[in-house]
């Protein structure tokens, strides 16, 4: 991999209030069969070539400056009542990073935390576990609400609200019972593209990225989508390879043989986008 120049996207989110949700999930609807590779190159719908490269750095640009203010603005004007919170904490790197988060707001409230390990592809236990407990709100992320819509269903009736994040069910409160959806399909469509842009720009639109994705994850799927639109649309010269890996092969360990076998097998792949933060383990 000496040759390659490496890009590993990490996104990190901080969660300042109790009632942001967060772990993974998967709809296991999806082939989960093994790791294969699609490709697309780039296409000229969008102008490509100078007018193509200056629309990647004019996106990078407008998005290379951190936000100086994150998180609630407005002050609560008293302390709420106490609450239980069940956390439904997933087997992967990324949940467990996310419990000291759900700790702390939890504690700054003055209200109870029950983390339940659950199964990525099979949430639904702890779930019910969360329900009998008698828990006002229960927190997921990832998992799509139709694995988990009996759950949801009895949630709301025994008036336990479900706090959804990464996932692509549109919150819709009482309609629904979703009452928030943090990280949606929009915004990793958006940070996908916005990765592809920053390929395209750095590269001087001669970007072949090499995408590693877990596609049992309908908002990893939105991120694919956002990236190769921004290659379709600036970089008819770049090329957009998938390797569609599964939980199963991550959780094993066997992402990184994975990759070996890709760069070995395309050595003109410069760049490496990985949909999320755990993937890349055991890579570099």
């Amino acid at each position: 991999m000496t040759n390659n120049r490496t890009w590993i996207r990490i996104l990190v989110l901080l969660f300042a209030f109790a009632l942001v949700a967060a772990g993974c999930g998967s709809d296991d609807d999806d082939d989960n069969g093994g790791a294969t590779t699609t490709v697309a190159t780039g296409g000229t719908d969008g102008g490509g070539g100078g007018d193509g490269l200056a629309a990647a750095q004019a996106a990078v640009d407008a998005n290379a400056t951190p936000p100086t203010d994150i998180g609630p603005t407005v002050p609560l004007d008293s302390v709420p009542e106490t609450k239980t919170v069940a956390w439904l904490e997933c087997e992967l790197p990324s949940c467990l990073d996310i419990t000291p988060g759900f700790e702390a707001a939890t504690d700054a409230l003055g209200w109870e935390l029950l983390p339940i390990s659950v199964q990525s592809f099979d949430p639904a236990p702890g779930f019910q576990q969360a329900i009998d407990a008698g828990v006002d709100y229960v927190a997921l992320t990832g998992t799509p609400a139709a694995l988990v819509q009996d759950q949801i269903d009895a949630a709301a009736a025994a008036g336990i609200g479900f706090m959804s994040c990464f996932s692509t069910d549109a919150p819709g409160g009482e309609a629904n019972n979703i009452w928030i959806q943090c990280g949606d399909g929009d915004s990793t469509f958006a940070t996908g593209n916005l990765i592809a842009q920053w390929a395209i720009a750095d590269s001087g639109g001669a970007a072949n990225t090499l995408m590693v994705n877990i596609r049992d994850f309908p908002v990893l799927v939105s991120e694919e989508e956002g990236a190769k639109a921004a290659y379709d649309a600036n970089c008819p010269d770049c090329s957009f390879e998938v390797l569609n890996v599964t939980l199963d092969q991550f959780v094993g360990g066997e992402v990184p043989a994975a990759v070996a076998s890709q760069l070995q097998s395309n050595p003109d792949i410069n760049y490496i986008h990985f949909s999320f933060a755990d993937i890349p383990l055991g890579v570099a």
